[in-house]
């Protein structure tokens, strides 16, 4: 009877360890939280998504930070935006970058309704709206939920500018994203900030970039839009979720021939104070970029006004997704390699090492 009673304490022990846990919408910030995330953008290759399945055990301890973000939860209807954002009622503003994330969060869902900024260098900030939304999140959730989402995002600019002979006044680029979204696994995280319960949301996209031209023959001749491509793709992330932090623990992209992770974020959790992160954050002196050629086929070239210790460039496509990233040391000129880009409009990216940030329009042709 002991014997029992002591296999018994031990199954109860080992399940208490290592418990299932929901995640609900009381899980996440409301307006006035400061949040404090570390991104890992070379993360080890030891570090690997890891099975499906329930007690799982994840040791991410060996995370780096090499850009830290800073988001704070704001009411959307403070903005400068909120004409543009009526039904959000969660902005989420990304100190010291200049974008803002609007959201709608209720009792069973987190959907994204947009964001706000100088997307493309001009100086002059612009709203972009999903339309439909894109769910985030579905409440609550638990080992085995599941959901699918499928959301667009459209942009229309000016761009006059000739390519390949032909003058193009204007460009329209339309991202519509269809996701699967599955909670396949549950267990046991270890960040650089401890060990935690999660469960892991395995999140399937399935893109298709439309871009069209607005071609102008000139000669008193009337304009008209023209379809240039369609360009599709499978996009695979992870986030893992734990109890009472506010916003996700990890979130990455990942392979899904190798299960290797890229583009990793990670939540911090034991900052004494938002002062002895923002340090970090301080501006440096301004640094001049060049970007040439633009539009580019094959190469894209970056030249700084003065040689830098780090310089983290990222490109985006126009919905905010992580297209590729590079990371130079030491150097005042870059060449990238842009040969496997699909034709379109892309958002350059340049953080410094104290988080100095520039942002470019960059158009593959």
């Amino acid at each position: 009877m002991k014997r029992i009673t002591a296999l018994f304490m031990g199954l109860l022990f080992s399940i208490g360890i290592q418990a299932q846990i929901t995640i609900t919408e009381a899980d996440f910030a409301g307006i006035g939280a400061h949040l404090y995330l570390a991104q890992d953008t070379l993360p080890d290759t030891t570090l690997l998504g890891g099975a499906a399945g329930g007690s799982q055990t994840w040791d991410f301890s060996a995370m780096q930070n090499h850009a830290p973000l800073h988001y704070h939860f704001t009411d959307p209807q403070t903005t400068a935006f909120a004409p543009y954002f009526t039904d959000a009622n969660l902005a989420i503003d990304v100190v010291g970058s200049g974008f803002t994330m609007f959201m709608d969060v209720s009792s069973s869902q987190i959907e994204a309704l947009g964001q706000a900024g100088d997307f493309f260098g001009t100086g002059t900030p612009i709203a972009v709206r999903m339309d439909p939304g894109q769910k985030l999140l579905e409440f609550p959730k638990t080992y085995q939920t599941t959901f699918m989402d499928t959301s667009a995002i459209t942009v229309t600019m000016y761009l006059g500018q000739n390519i390949g002979g032909v003058q193009i006044d204007s460009i329209r680029f339309r991202s519509v994203s269809q996701k699967v979204s599955e909670v396949d696994a549950w267990g046991s995280m270890t960040t650089p900030e401890g060990t935690f319960d999660v469960i892991r949301q395995n999140n399937i996209t399935h893109v298709i970039d439309s871009t069209w031209g607005y071609i102008d023959p000139g000669f008193g001749i009337p304009g008209s839009w023209q379809f240039f491509e369609d360009t599709t793709y499978t996009e695979y992330s992870y986030t893992w979720y734990a109890n009472g932090l506010g916003l996700f623990l990890v979130e990455a992209s990942y392979d899904p021939h190798t299960n290797w992770l890229s583009s990793i974020q990670w939540l911090q959790t034991t900052l004494t104070s938002a002062e002895d992160y923002d340090t970090e954050l301080v501006q440096e002196t301004p640094v001049t970029f060049v970007v040439y050629p633009n539009p580019a086929s094959n190469y894209v070239n970056i030249s700084s006004s003065t040689t830098l210790e780090k310089c983290h460039i990222s490109i985006y496509d126009i919905s905010g997704r992580l297209i590729k990233h590079y990371l130079s040391e030491n150097n005042n000129h870059i060449m990238l390699d842009v040969s496997q880009l699909p034709t379109g409009v892309y958002i350059l990216k340049i953080d410094t090492k104290n988080q100095s940030t520039q942002h470019r329009k960059l158009i593959i042709e």
